[in-house]
């Protein structure tokens, strides 16, 4: 009798949280003394559930004994994780066989809509992410085999499955119809969703989603299945300038990943790439390699037929002196203007380094003649002094490279 009063004290005034013990341990008598004392294992509402722990942990046995109790297959914890979603997470496969062939269970919990923005994925999701296959196999045999939602579904989680650097995962995918370069179109989601052209936000690819996760040997195997550099997660349109670090080339690239990096550059091409790559190609991939201060990971760009005047003046304007020494080894010309109107010599100046300039100074570049006559009025005394050891350019700067309209897309 005093045993019966401390399992309804604890239903009582502690919400019942034994039996979730119970459940997450393996404890199926407690589990039933629980529900004979009065535990009310079919009630709605609440924030927690003893068939969420017992999926969690994968205890079958727990699992059957609720749903036969008239537990709610489909339950969803505060976090809107359902038992579905625990066991698929940690590759139960009985348990989640014992919740899909329950008669209660909604077979619209295994519809692929897309719900981006939103923290919750898929079941299917969190078993490719944690490369549980039979449970993604399993899952994929139970959607309607006429529809489309197979393919859908192997769509969706083909970035989870590249993710988690599985290959043969990602094979079993493709196999099933996935798309290698399959992008979600954020249509239908509560925050932002459109830029202020109208245009959608894309989902990361499986080839953005392995390297931002620095999977090589998957990125490797991905390009050999015709996956493309140049798509970029976002928003198609990003300004009059291309923002890399939304490609995989520009992810590779800031995780210094040589190896990677290396393999990204063989399928742009070397000397200009045809296609669909050629966007990405002209946009400079050693200006953007310029930007991280790593000589050898700059090295890697070399002799793809890129500029290299831009990227000298990156590199002076961020004062990584050993790619600019590179650079003017390599006979790169230090008076070619920019894109944005910088000189190299200009672009030295406004950092004030004063090894880089006399690097220039060496080298034999010339000086813009405005460069010259704002030093000589404000400079300090040995920016003048240096400044009037250049020789000077016989025209200035604007002159030698006009400036562009803006040209809208959709114009």
């Amino acid at each position: 009798m005093r045993v019966a009063l401390l399992y309804r004290f604890n239903i009582q005034h502690f919400g019942g949280c034994g039996i979730l013990w119970a459940a997450r341990h393996r404890s199926l008598s407690l589990v039933d003394r629980f529900i004979a004392e009065g535990f009310d294992v079919t009630a709605t509402g609440v924030h927690d559930h003893p068939i969420l722990h017992a999926s969690e942990h994968g205890h079958v046995e727990v699992v059957e004994y609720l749903l036969d109790k008239g537990s709610d297959p489909q339950f969803e914890s505060k976090n809107r994780k359902t038992p579905l979603h625990l066991a698929a997470t940690n590759g139960y496969l009985p348990v989640i066989q014992a919740l899909i062939d329950q008669p209660t269970f909604d077979s619209k919990n295994l519809s692929m809509r897309s719900k981006l923005w939103d923290e919750q994925e898929y079941p299917i999701q969190e078993a490719a992410y944690n490369k549980h296959q039979d449970v993604v196999e399993y899952l994929l045999s139970k959607l309607k085999p006429e529809s489309t939602s197979t393919k859908t579904a192997a769509n969706i989680c083909l970035p989870d499955a590249a993710a988690s650097g599985d290959i043969s995962l990602v094979s079993f995918l493709l196999e099933h119809g996935a798309d290698v370069n399959f992008q979600q179109v954020a249509e239908t989601i509560s925050r932002q969703r459109e830029n202020f052209l109208g245009e959608p936000w894309h989902s990361p690819t499986a080839l953005i989603t392995a390297a931002k996760h620095g999977r090589t040997e998957m990125v490797k195997f991905l390009l050999t299945r015709g996956a493309y550099v140049n798509r970029k997660r976002g928003f198609p349109y990003t300004g009059s300038g291309v923002r890399i670090s939304k490609y995989s080339f520009g992810i590779a690239m800031t995780r210094g990943d040589r190896s990677m990096v290396k393999l990204l550059l063989r399928k742009l091409g070397k000397a200009g790439t045809s296609g669909g790559e050629r966007k990405l190609a002209q946009q400079n991939v050693l200006e953007i390699a310029a930007r991280y201060d790593d000589v050898e990971l700059f090295k890697l760009c070399l002799g793809y037929g890129f500029n290299e005047e831009e990227p000298l003046v990156e590199a002076i304007a961020l004062s990584h002196e050993g790619i600019v020494n590179l650079l003017i080894e390599r006979g790169t010309n230090p008076d070619v203007t920019s894109v944005r109107s910088r000189g190299a010599v200009g672009a030295a100046f406004s950092t004030r380094n004063v090894s880089i300039i006399k690097l220039l100074l060496r080298s034999g570049a010339h000086i813009h003649p405005e460069t010259v006559k704002s030093y000589r009025w404000l400079g300090p005394a040995e920016m003048t002094s240096l400044a009037q050891q250049f020789p000077v350019l016989p025209c200035h700067r604007r002159s030698m490279c006009p400036k562009e309209e803006f040209q809208w897309p959709f114009d």
